[in-house]
């Protein structure tokens, strides 16, 4: 199965698992994991118009984490979909943890972070002094991070998202990132459109690269 992701309408449900039978069958249940707006849920956790639900099949074998480069103290490794950048109350697999068992017990930290759905680099270090320097390189603005993402609408070929941030509840009571939220900083995201594909009455879907200045919560599908 592949993975299937449900955007939750109003009269859809009041939990994941109205939304999740609507995807699979009772009985398959327990040989998937569920994601709600890329976080590991519960089937009792409580969805709000907007939000989305995600099937996955089982996690695949265990398998070492690619390491890309390994210097002083600050490793760059491949995160794959579908695993979390650091160790989750649910427990599995995550890149900290792989890393950790890769290099026999070396104390890991995550510099950078991806949520679980996302795939790429993740900058990680062994160390006070390697976490010293990915700071100071972060602090100069010598840290640079690029993204890619599908988005859906009119969007101009450059420019740039400023609107503050802050935090605010759904109805569901989580956190989230809105530029109506409380005690809202500054943050910016400049974006370019690298292709468009048109599609017979819907809305033109874009390759965007999105390169964010600041690090809020949630700041590229807050600001997008």
């Amino acid at each position: 199965m592949p993975i299937v992701t449900w955007a939750v309408c109003r009269g859809d449900g009041s939990t994941v698992r109205d939304i999740v039978t609507k995807i699979v069958d009772r009985e398959q249940l327990s040989h998937r994991r569920i994601y709600l707006n890329g976080r590991a849920a519960s089937l009792d956790d409580l969805v709000d118009e907007g939000d989305t639900v995600s099937v996955r099949p089982e996690a695949p074998a265990r398998g070492k984490l690619p390491i890309l480069a390994h210097r002083d103290g600050i490793v760059i490794v491949d995160k794959a979909a579908g695993i979390p950048t650091e160790p989750t109350p649910r427990g599995g697999e995550s890149v900290v943890t792989m890393l950790f068992e890769t290099l026999n017990g070396a104390g890991v930290h995550a510099a950078t972070r991806l949520d679980v759905q996302v795939s790429g680099l993740v900058l990680c270090t062994l160390g006070r002094n390697a976490a010293r320097r990915v700071e100071e390189l972060r602090s100069k603005g010598n840290l640079r991070r690029r993204y890619l993402a599908l988005a859906e609408g009119a969007l101009p070929e450059t420019g740039s998202w400023t609107w503050a941030l802050g935090r605010s509840r759904d109805g569901a009571g989580r956190v989230r990132s809105s530029p109506k939220g409380k005690q809202a900083r500054a943050a910016k995201t400049n974006f370019r459109v690298l292709a468009s594909c048109s599609r017979a009455e819907s809305p033109p879907v874009k390759l965007v690269l999105l390169e964010p200045e600041t690090g809020r919560m949630h700041q590229l599908r807050a600001h997008a």
